[in-house]
């Protein structure tokens, strides 16, 4: 009994599909990465079955003409027995090369979406990541909370000093899964690559910045506010872009909110302050335009958490609490009756409530992505407004 339980596939199926939201090969059915693999897959299956089908086919018609006599004279079963094993004989060799082709085909459908899925889970936990150290640390924040002082300095001669600057060196690899995995990016839909590489992109810029800010003269004059707008400009953009790739690239519910919701606690503050110190020109107006889908989004997203049951929504609720509080500071309106005119219910629209199918685990990637996460501290602490 113990050698036919060792022996039995049932428990290595169990396996296969114990955590469906994290199983590779219950990814593999269902995530949207991987569909163009899947429609491979089932392509070469239908080839292998009908062409191994065709050939039992031939060989048995053929089989049949060649032993037509003894057909029409009077016979038993065994003939027809007969008959069809040597079809099956004669088709073999030709139906071996088949299944041995197509079985090759599926096991590099299989190595590849595998390997597909894992970049994404990559590069979606370095992202989020990255998004929940600038969160945590409230870079945004600190980052405005300088300004009003800087604003507020008169030009005249002895004017009030500039926050103080403390030196910027940026010299660690902060995104270590961008940097060597850039190729494998290429994988992916047109969408996702545009918006991961925007994310990386925008966060580069925002160093480049930092350095600039550390260059200027330690004074509040209008070069030095309008390098710190740029930053946290930089920082509003990066943080959208991680949104959308978040949104990309996470299909499993709960651990997408939850990334939803960290990042917009830091891009919905970036988002006030840049409306209220950009002047009426196109940066302005290209903000204006993002606030229908915040009204729409958020609440909807908010409903949605709130409505959840469950241990695994327990973070993204938590969290839902925070979002609200900054939504109204945002807006001006409670979250919660923005959300009653939202429908319930989460749907694959980067302009709607998100959905997902399949999931991208937590700890994946999560040592690649932690000397990054460390190495993000300085941009948030590399200006001291107390120093």
């Amino acid at each position: 009994m113990r050698l036919l339980s060792a022996t039995s596939p049932f428990p290595l199926i169990r396996d296969l599909h114990r955590g469906d939201e994290s199983s590779t090969f219950v990814r593999l059915g269902k995530s949207r990465h991987v569909a163009d693999l899947r429609l491979i897959f089932w392509v070469t299956v239908i080839l292998m079955i009908t062409a191994s089908v065709l050939a039992l086919a031939f060989d048995f018609e053929r089989e049949v003409m060649a032993n037509w006599p003894k057909i029409t004279a009077p016979h038993g079963v065994w003939l027809w027995l007969r008959i069809a094993f040597d079809a099956v004989g004669d088709s073999g060799v030709f139906i071996g090369a088949v299944v041995s082709l197509g079985c090759g085909v599926l096991a590099w459908t299989y190595q590849t979406g595998s390997a597909r899925l894992g970049v994404v889970d990559l590069f979606a936990c370095e992202i989020a990541t990255l998004c929940r150290v600038g969160t945590v640390v409230d870079m945004v924040k600190h980052f405005a909370d300088m300004f009003p002082a800087a604003a507020g300095a008169p030009a005249s001669a002895g004017r009030a000093p500039a926050p103080a600057i403390d030196h910027f060196s940026s010299q660690e690899g902060y995104f270590p899964v961008f940097d060597a995995t850039i190729k494998d990016l290429q994988s992916l839909e047109a969408g996702v690559v545009k918006n991961v590489t925007a994310f990386y992109t925008y966060m580069k810029a925002m160093r480049d910045y930092l350095r600039k800010l550390d260059n200027l003269p330690p004074a509040p004059d209008a070069a030095w506010r309008r390098t710190l707008c740029n930053v946290i400009y930089m920082q509003f953009l990066g943080f959208e872009s991680a949104r959308l790739a978040i949104l990309d690239l996470v299909e499993f519910e709960p651990r997408q909110a939850e990334d939803l919701i960290n990042i917009l606690l830091s891009e919905l503050p970036a988002y006030r302050f840049l409306l209220d110190h950009f002047d009426d020109d196109f940066r302005r107006r290209r903000l204006v335009l993002r606030e229908s889908d915040y009204r729409q989004d958020v609440p909807c997203l908010y409903r949605t958490v709130m409505a959840r049951t469950g241990k695994i929504w327990v973070k993204a609720q938590d969290m839902a609490e925070e979002l609200a509080e900054r939504y109204q500071a945002v807006f001006g309106l409670p979250i919660s009756s923005q959300a009653r005119a939202v429908r319930s219910g989460m749907r694959s629209s980067r302009r709607s409530c998100p959905s997902a199918a399949t999931t991208i685990p937590e700890t994946t990637g999560a040592a690649a992505s932690a000397s990054s996460a460390i190495a993000l501290l300085p941009l948030a602490s590399s200006i001291s407004p107390n120093a």
